[in-house]
């Protein structure tokens, strides 16, 4: 019952190899496009980038506030998340604590190194931080389609949305153009009598 679909995307927007299953007769779907698996820890970097580029408001009136790789939050398992308000709570009257792998707590952590060891806390406080609709709007200027996403609680900065393989690999393209982004498209180019045909390859615009 394993399914695998994989997708390659340049930096330009082509899609140069993709694997959506077993032939058309075995299985009437492809799952380079399907959107029904969680990005999961593949998404902290869309949070990373929203607040490199939006800032964080601390407080309500406040001006937002510039942050770096180098901004420090808490990395330890059970973090209570954090609005302008106060905690956050559930719509079962619970505060909302952030859970690590393992149970494991880093203490005082910089985002960068949440980031590469994969720290949970850090990342969901900044979703709060920077405004998970700012989260979003991100990830979708860099690639994901906006029917990929669902609710917009704390949990989508842990990568709650559904992208394709196709959709995830265009989105990370954008990262590889320098903030870049092209739409994925499959066709280069057009012959008809061996003349050529033209063709409205899309082109890049500045997302990051």
């Amino acid at each position: 019952e394993l399914h695998i679909g994989a997708a390659s995307v340049e930096a330009d927007g082509r899609i140069v190899a993709l694997y959506g299953g077993p032939d058309y007769v075995k299985q009437g779907f492809n799952d380079a496009n399907a959107s029904n698996v969680p990005a999961g820890t593949a998404f902290a970097p869309f949070v990373y980038a929203a607040g490199l580029q939006e800032g964080v408001l601390k407080e309500r009136g406040e001006s937002r506030k510039t942050i770096t790789p180098a901004t420090v939050y808490d990395g330890d398992d059970k973090a209570a998340l954090q609005t302008p308000e106060g905690p956050y709570w559930d719509r079962g009257g619970k505060i909302v604590r952030a859970r690590n792998d393992d149970g494991k707590s880093w203490g005082d952590i910089s985002l960068h190194q949440a980031l590469v060891n994969s720290v949970n806390t850090p990342i969901m406080q900044l979703g709060m931080d920077v405004g998970l609709d700012r989260v979003r709007r991100t990830a979708t200027t860099a690639g994901l389609l906006p029917s990929s996403f669902g609710e917009q609680v704390p949990a989508l900065s842990l990568g709650t949305a559904k992208p394709s393989a196709i959709r995830m690999a265009s989105a990370y393209a954008t990262f590889a153009a320098h903030g870049m982004h092209t739409e994925p498209y499959s066709v280069t180019h057009l012959t008809r009598n061996g003349d050529a045909v033209p063709l409205d390859v899309p082109s890049g615009k500045r997302v990051l």
